[in-house]
Parts: C-alpha cells; sequence; structure tokens
C-alpha cells in the first residue's frame, strides 16, 4: 500500500522562525511578552450529544505565552498555547491541545508583506465521528502549515492581495480501531492542501467598495480503513486503501457599503468548480501473519460538481454595543475527506455596560450537507446544528477577568429518530502578566 511521506514541515518551520528572528533583531526592534493562564469549570447535561442524556462535570487548564517584537516597519509575533481538559467520568472526551505560531510583518508605504508558520498537536474524540456514532476512541491529529501574504496599494482607491498557504494534516488513531469491523472505511484521509487566491479591490467612492477574488485549491489525501465484505475467510480482513484529490477553483464578486464609521454591509458571492478524482483498491490482510494481498485494482471515480458560495454580513457599532450578523455558504471538508456543503447564519450581539462589566449573547445555526458522491461510506449523514450562546464578563482587577457563560445546543440529523439536546454551564478565570 501506499504510505505517505511528509514535507518536513518542523524544519521548514524553525527555520523560518531562526530567520525572521534575525531580520528584526538585527534592527534594533523592541521587545514585549505576555503570560497568560485560563481555567474553566464546565457542567454539561448531555456530554455526548445523544439519547439517552449522560451529564458530566468537567475542567479546562490553558496556560499561554505569547512575545512580540517590534520596530518602525517590522513585527515579529510569536504564540504557544497548551490547553489540557478533562470530564468526570468519560475519559473518552479527555482533550490536550498545544500550538506554536510565529508570524512576521513587514510594511512599507503601498505595500506588506506577510509570513507565517504554525504547528498544532490535538489529541481528542473527532468531532465528525462522535456527530455520527462512530468512534468512542481518541484521535491524534497534527497540523504543520505554511502561510505568506502580500498585499499593495496601487493607487489611492485600487488594491491587490496575493496569498498562499500549505498544510500538512496526519492523524494516529488509536489500536481500537485498526480490527474494528464496526468501523468502516475511510474514517481519517491523512492529507496535504495547498491554496492560492488572489482579489483586487476598487474604492469607487466614500461609501462603495467592489472587488474581485479568485482561489485555487489542491487537496490531496489518503487512507486505510477496515470495510466489512459478506464471507470473509477466518483469519482475514480486508480493507480499502483510498487515495482522494481535489482540485477546484473558487470565483467571487466583492461589494462593501459603508453607511458611516459604525455601520457596514459586506458581501460576496460566487461559485465554486470541483473535479474530483476518488481511487479505492481492497486488500486482504492475513491478521496472523499481516501478509497483504490485493483483492482489486484501483477503481478510479472521476467527477465534477458546481456550488455556490456566499457571505452577507452586516455590523452596527454604537458607543458601547455591537450588533453582528453574518450569513455564509461555503464548501468544506470534513476528516473523512467528504466535501461538505455548510450553510450558516450568525446573530451576535454585545454591549459593556460599565467599565468592568459586559456580555454577549450570540445564535448559531449551522447546517451541513454532505456531497455523497464523496462520502468515505454509508454513515455519513447530514446534520444541523441550533445553537444558543449568552456570556456575562467582568474585570475583577488589572490582570484577572471572570465569565460565565451558558450554552445549548441541538442537532437535528438526518436518519435519526430524535433531535439530542444539551445544556451547558462554564465558569471562568483568566490572569495575565506583562512582562
Amino acid at each position: 500500500m501506499k504510505i505517505r511521506k511528509n514535507i518536513p514541515l518542523i524544519s521548514v518551520l524553525f527555520g523560518i522562525t531562526s530567520s525572521m528572528l534575525f531580520a528584526v533583531e538585527s534592527s534594533a526592534g523592541s521587545w514585549s511578552a505576555e503570560t497568560e493562564l485560563f481555567v474553566k469549570a464546565e457542567y454539561n447535561d448531555n456530554i455526548n450529544l445523544r439519547i439517552p442524556e449522560d451529564s458530566a462535570t468537567g475542567g479546562v487548564i490553558n496556560p499561554k505565552f505569547s512575545a512580540k517584537l517590534k520596530d518602525a516597519n517590522e513585527i515579529l509575533d510569536l504564540n504557544a498555547d497548551a490547553k489540557m481538559t478533562r470530564y468526570s467520568g468519560h475519559p473518552e472526551f479527555k482533550r490536550d491541545e498545544g500550538s506554536l505560531n510565529v508570524s512576521w510583518i513587514t510594511i512599507s508605504e503601498r505595500s506588506q508583506f506577510q509570513l507565517g508558520a504554525n504547528l498544532k498537536s490535538l489529541s481528542s474524540l473527532d468531532d465528525d465521528l462522535a456527530l455520527r456514532g462512530l468512534s468512542d476512541g481518541q484521535v491524534d491529529q497534527k497540523t504543520a502549515a505554511l502561510n505568506a501574504g502580500w498585499g499593495y496599494q496601487i493607487s489611492e482607491t485600487f488594491s491587490m492581495n496575493l496569498n498562499l498557504s500549505f498544510s500538512d494534516v496526519t492523524y494516529d488513531e488509536p489500536d481500537n480501531f485498526e480490527y474494528n469491523i464496526n468501523i468502516k472505511s475511510g474514517n481519517f484521509l491523512e492529507y496535504q492542501q495547498t491554496v492560492l487566491g488572489a482579489s483586487f479591490n476598487e474604492k469607487v467612492n466614500e461609501k462603495n467598495t467592489i472587488g474581485l477574488s479568485v482561489t485555487f485549491v489542491d487537496y490531496q489525501g489518503d487512507s486505510a480503513g477496515l470495510i466489512d465484505r459478506p464471507f470473509d475467510p477466518i483469519g482475514f480482513d480486508d480493507l480499502q486503501e483510498r487515495e482522494l484529490e481535489y482540485f477546484y477553483t473558487i470565483y467571487k464578486i466583492l461589494y462593501k457599503y459603508d453607511f458611516s464609521k459604525e455601520q457596514a454591509f459586506n458581501f460576496s458571492a460566487g461559485v465554486s468548480e470541483q473535479d474530483i478524482d476518488d481511487t479505492r483498491t481492497i486488500h486482504r490482510i492475513n491478521t496472523g501473519t499481516f501478509v497483504d494481498t490485493v483483492l482489486t485494482n484501483p477503481v478510479v471515480t472521476e467527477s465534477t460538481n458546481d456550488s455556490s458560495v456566499y457571505t452577507a454580513e452586516y455590523s452596527l457599532k454604537e458607543e458601547s454595543s455591537e450588533f453582528n450578523v453574518t450569513l455564509t455558504q461555503d464548501l468544506i471538508t470534513d476528516s473523512s475527506g467528504s466535501l461538505t456543503d455548510q450553510k450558516k447564519v450568525v446573530l451576535k450581539f454585545s454591549d459593556q455596560f460599565s467599565e468592568r462589566g459586559s456580555y454577549e449573547l450570540k445564535a448559531t445555526s449551522d447546517d451541513r450537507d454532505i456531497d455523497e458522491s464523496t462520502a468515505a461510506n454509508a454513515t455519513v449523514t447530514d446534520r444541523k446544528r441550533l445553537l444558543f450562546e449568552a456570556l456575562f464578563f467582568w474585570k475583577l482587577e488589572r490582570s484577572l477577568n471572570f465569565t460565565l457563560k451558558y450554552k445549548f445546543t441541538e442537532q437535528e440529523q438526518v436518519n435519526t429518530a430524535s433531535d439530542p439536546q444539551s445544556n451547558a454551564i462554564y465558569l471562568s478565570l483568566n490572569w495575565r502578566w506583562r512582562h
């Protein structure tokens, strides 16, 4: 079977970091740093969002560190983050996260260039699989990413932006995934994705801005998982190897209308054109000797698809409050490699009622429709989530903040007889120390 060799992005990351540090340090910039500690307690009356309900109490510890080196024309940012989540009586929902981010920005009179790198590790119950009821096992995911962006002001009213990013995602599945025929093939696709984008904007007058953008996405993923086939001989398991490649182009028109400095409307709409190559090969594995025999020649399925994408956003800022509504339709890829049409509506209102206190209300509708031609297996289903969040924030002292949050979640899923709900309450404290 094909074993994908990953590009050594860790070496690249540290090479870029060293170059950035040398570039800014040589210009005698000034340093600043901040340490942060975030702790949270949670009660959730339906932690796994299923029926029957199962309540849980949990907590989060999240230390962070950030440093910035800045001079007149350059900024170097370094951020490190570690987060640990645990629930009493539910070890399957433990979650460990870590990330390291570095970015370098250089600014001139007409242009801005940004270079960034990111390393991230995540050990958790995979959200996509949990929604389908497929797994209670922990999965380790590692992500390495590089990105670059360049913006140039061609004239007083006309500007352009170019962006390039590359990401590499790998999974380390637990042992209990390897020989469980209830887990269908293609649960996780390790993938590499390259994105190239360009946008052009013209400020017509004080209130109107128009633009165009084009984005090219190349996605290459592969996986191997057990399949349940009738009449398998004793002592053998059948395994399906999958290689999936998407290439899609997104064209958009852009429009912005500024009613005033406090009120604005943003809109973008376009089409996504996808070319899909899906290659599947069946292997038979001897569970005693682990000898791999190819049962079928690779079967290649080629297809094309068009879908519409759009974003509409209205924002209003007043002296102490802010209102925002956003509607989006986009094309995303989940952990199994399935192309998903996502429709999302977000309403948000926030108000700072005193120097120390503020609150926020947020309602979200997240509707996801799976492209069946790219679904890894029949267990992949459409679903819709409704969320309501209420947050109260209070500044206890200069370096200490308190937050109280309530979250309601309801999930509607195709082919299920009930729509599970959950209610969660969070209490958190956040300390910050500047150096």
